[in-house]
């Protein structure tokens, strides 16, 4: 057997490897199909079954709403009627036992009639069995009838003297599956042919396919061949036209790869004017493309400095002298690095970032200049192919204005735009923060909470903006009382919070009375009204009134409406 797949040929042993691995995948692929479907089929029916013994379970309950449940004989017939439909091998309708001794035992075949029907009553949970004989196969389903106060609309309760959610009955369903069954089978024939058919096409068009690709090494063989028996290589090789060979595959490349042998033999004739003439093209292709970076170094948004080994200036573009101040037709390139510091001493005070020493500062920094922008300043080494160092480049990209814009963005984040307090997305972080700490230390946490008590009259009676106006300006007020270490937040319409850390009891009471005593003061006029606010406030400490963000918010605002109901102004 060894010898014979040696002695084959790369069509043959192609086509071989190919039609066996198309079997190993299409069989087990068709097999998958027919499991597929079968699974489909049964899934089908057990759907079927089910929406019929829901069908029935309705029926019933509908007979029962009729009062024509009790006459045996009209449970009879609907159940004869039922029965008829298509499909359906066997139905009956079960009675529990609490309904026996209720209502009487009923009908014979409304008896549990094995233990499948038993376990449903007893678990009030439906069943499936799957009898897979290929002379009967049936599927059987048995749905329960669970007692409820409102099944349907109906009260079960009023009829029934059972325990809600138990099983007063159950709806048994046999289906008989002997069409599905020969649906199932007429398909596996269908796909079974399919496949032979399929096998046969492809064995014919992996056979077109093999050749195609064994084709082309024939051509490269006879080729190789004519070359071995050449006597005058040289001759043959200048006049050899190339080998017309299609295709980017392995053996595409290989014929590419012979293609450009050839060329470079017929190269290696061509006279010394054409390698002058390329070398030539080269140094203007060289030019081009320094001209094309400077170019690009003359456009950045970003300011260029290159220095040599020997620390002189090579080139310095139209942003550095920008960012710097540097008047345009100053001559830096061919200066010595050290004269750059007295161009730059009037924009850098800080000792930290001198101009002496500002080359000297680490691959990048930050550069605060007088003039309150901000310059970041990276410096790279510069190295040839043997990794030895030829130079510094170092480069300033002004971010003052993306810096500006994200405080501002951290500003919108964090707090309100009516008074400009902090948020609750704010406070809600800081009271993490502070729990934590006050955890770790063994220290106390304060939370003082307090809103005005008539913003809802003000805003029904004069308005929003009267509303915005009383906030904005107890805000105000009520800031002055607030600590440098102590953080005053909006957390929602007319609700204000303070967080106090290293707080004692006494000292938020003292906050919260002078907060009180500030507000009772305020006068607004609207109109020709003059009105006064009181302020509800309510307070909690960690950890004496809650370990948690939750609890503590929860306290205080407790407090809070306990102080508003009392009428107490605190």
């Amino acid at each position: 057997m060894k010898t014979w797949w040696y002695s084959q040929g790369i069509q043959i042993k192609l086509q071989i490897i190919i039609q066996l691995v198309l079997i190993a995948v299409l069989i087990p692929t068709q097999l998958w199909i027919e499991r597929h479907f079968k699974e489909e089929i049964l899934l089908a029916a057990e759907r079927r079954a089910r929406v019929s013994a829901d069908g029935v379970i309705n029926g019933m309950n509908m007979l029962m709403i009729n009062g024509m449940i009790k006459d045996p004989e009209n449970r009879a017939l609907y159940i004869r009627k039922m029965s008829s439909s298509e499909g359906v091998k066997e139905l009956r309708v079960i009675r529990a036992g609490q309904v026996q001794q209720q209502f009487g035992p009923g009908l014979p075949q409304e008896q549990p009639m094995d233990e499948m029907d038993r376990r449903v009553i007893a678990s009030s949970k439906e069943e499936f069995r799957r009898v897979d004989d290929k002379n009967a196969p049936e599927l059987r389903v048995v749905v329960p009838f669970i007692l409820s106060t409102n099944f349907r609309g109906t009260n079960c309760l009023d009829c029934h003297e059972a325990q809600s959610g138990s099983a007063i009955g159950a709806a048994s369903i046999t289906l008989d599956l002997k069409g599905d069954y020969a649906s199932l089978n007429r398909t596996s024939a269908l796909l079974w042919s399919g496949q032979a058919v399929l096998q046969l096409i492809l064995f014919f068009l992996i056979g077109r396919f093999t050749h195609t690709i064994t084709r082309p090494l024939e051509n490269l063989q006879t080729t190789m061949s004519a070359l071995q028996k050449e006597e005058d290589l040289a001759r043959y090789v200048g006049t050899m036209p190339p080998l017309q060979i299609a295709g980017g595959d392995e053996i595409g490349q290989l014929s590419a790869t012979f293609n450009r042998m050839v060329k470079t033999l017929q190269q290696q004739m061509i006279s010394l004017s054409i390698s002058e003439e390329m070398q030539q093209r080269y140094l203007t292709l060289e030019r081009e493309e320094q001209a094309r970076l400077m170019a690009l170094l003359a456009v950045m948004n970003v300011g260029v400095l290159f220095v040599s080994r020997e620390n002189k200036i090579l080139h310095a573009n139209p942003t550095f002298f920008r960012i710097w101040l540097i008047p345009p037709e100053t001559k830096l390139v061919g200066r010595d690095v050290a004269d750059i510091p007295g161009y730059l001493s009037h924009l850098l005070g800080n000792e930290k970032t001198s101009a002496q020493h500002l080359l000297e500062l680490p691959e990048t920094t930050d550069l605060y200049l007088a003039d309150k922008r901000v310059v970041i300043q990276t410096c790279y080494v510069v190295r040839d192919v043997e990794a030895q160092v030829v130079g510094h480049l170092w480069l300033y990209e002004d971010v003052t204005h993306a810096r500006r814009t994200a405080e501002q963005l951290l500003h919108l984040a964090e707090c309100d735009a009516l008074t400009g307090l902090y948020n609750r997305h704010r406070f809600t972080g800081e009271l993490e923060h502070l729990l934590v700490e006050a955890k770790r230390n063994g220290t106390k946490v304060a939370l003082l909470s307090f809103r005005p008590d008539d913003l809802n009259h003000i805003n029904d009676t004069f308005g929003y903006a009267a509303g915005d106006k009383v906030l904005a300006r107890v805000a105000e007020i009520a800031g002055k009382q607030v600590r440098r270490n102590e953080m005053f937040c909006r957390l929602r319409g007319d609700e204000f919070a303070i967080l106090i850390r290293n707080a004692s009891e006494k000292d938020v009471q003292a906050l919260a009375q002078r907060i009180a005593h500030v507000l009772a003061r305020l006068d607004f006029e609207f109109g020709d009204q003059k009105i006064s606010i009181t302020t509800s406030l309510g307070m909690a400490l960690f950890p004496d009134h809650g370990e948690s963000e939750k609890d503590l918010i929860t306290h205080a605002d407790a407090a809070m409406y306990q102080a508003r109901q009392a009428g107490k102004k605190s």
